[in-house]
């Protein structure tokens, strides 16, 4: 796939909502956006589904809870949402489950007990398991549980070795593999918050191991990055650009392998420009970047497919709507772009790559 005619980009019906930071999901054949952000940085309590054979959105009861960045998963016909901002530096612990068969909102779940955002979810063994986040005193927890959806109530697992939020996560059967990404923040001298460290660690916890697993340290990531973009398989992870630790040196173009088998970093051709908040993804077989920023903060427009073979990128189009911190979402092998931030504003488009 080495030019611009095997990959297409589809312009797809837009959102009824301008956002930013909102959660997507798949759940029985339909894509549900949850939350985000306004143009005043506001939380929204919006909450659209996407048909994609009929190409239409729908919006749907409000969440209870307003909230942008929480973690979601799916399960049974539900769409769990968890945590996120609800406020300014004022996140929430609460849990909501909407039923997409009754199309309404049960509220009756265990709240997590602590103001939690930036966590991060998988489902496992049919219940959510919550990795990490930030506390409502901007640190970062350790914490790791899943909530039992029967019994609802919430179950501990061994807390995290680095204490994290925003971090990537990857469950490989019992296995959970958790990627990056900061662990704390740093102060200037009047105490102000100056910017975040990013944390280079990668963790795993094997939860066949009963009934004590225990989380095992692997090698960390080669250098250190902000809002990198990550892709992850069952057997390679991969780490992409991002906000250079010291944020006045610019964006990282850093492309790095790791090889779960072997425990071991590689560096790849870099990326071939450097940047943050862009999307990336399998797809068609290949690593493809999209949009983000450049050091001039302008959103990029341009997107890159890596070819292994070759070990060179390869322009692969242009997204129709140049933009960043966008959310996206791997839909099969395609590749969703929804909404952001553009140079007039909020954006609303959904766009999509997908091989031609």
């Amino acid at each position: 796939m080495a030019n611009a005619i095997n990959y297409k980009w589809e312009k797809l019906p837009t959102m009824p909502t301008r956002r930013v930071y909102a959660t997507v999901i798949e759940a029985e054949g339909f894509l549900y956006v949850i939350g985000g952000c306004d143009a005043r940085g506001t939380a929204l309590d919006v909450f659209e589904c996407y048909n994609p054979k009929k190409k239409k959105w729908l919006r749907l009861q409000n969440i209870p809870t307003q909230r942008a960045a929480p973690a979601v998963v799916a399960v049974n016909k539900q769409v769990v949402v968890i945590g996120g901002l609800s406020g300014p530096n004022d996140p929430t612990d609460a849990v909501e489950v909407y039923d997409i068969g009754q199309k309404t909102w049960i509220t009756d779940k265990k709240n997590m007990g602590e103001e939690l955002q930036g966590m991060a979810a998988v489902l496992h063994r049919n219940n959510p398991l919550v990795v990490g986040g930030m506390r409502k005193d901007s640190n970062p927890t350790g914490r790791c549980s899943v909530l039992d959806l029967e019994e609802n109530c919430w179950k501990e697992l061994p807390d995290l070795p680095t204490p994290r939020y925003a971090s990537t996560l990857h469950l490989n059967g019992d296995k959970l593999y958790v990627l990056g990404m900061f662990y704390k923040l740093y102060l200037g001298g009047a105490g102000g918050r100056q910017g975040k460290l990013p944390c280079p660690s990668l963790e795993m916890l094997d939860l066949s191991v009963t009934p004590d697993p225990s989380w095992v340290t692997l090698k960390d990531i080669p250098f250190y990055g902000v809002f990198p973009a990550t892709v992850m398989t069952d057997n390679k992870f991969y780490v992409l650009g991002g906000l250079k630790k010291n944020a006045k040196e610019g964006f990282h173009n850093e492309f790095q392998e790791y090889d779960v088998e072997k425990d071991e970093w590689k560096q790849l051709p870099v990326l071939p420009r450097a940047r943050t908040d862009f999307a990336a993804g399998m797809v068609g077989g290949k690593i493809v970047i999209v949009g983000g920023l450049t050091n001039s903060q302008t959103p990029l427009t341009d997107a890159f497919a890596y070819e292994s073979d070759i070990q060179k990128w390869t322009k692969v189009g242009d997204i129709p709507t140049a933009r960043g911190s966008h959310s996206n979402y791997m839909y099969g092998e395609k590749l969703l772009i929804v909404g952001g931030f553009t140079t007039s504003g909020l954006s609303n488009a959904l766009e999509m790559i997908s091989p031609s």
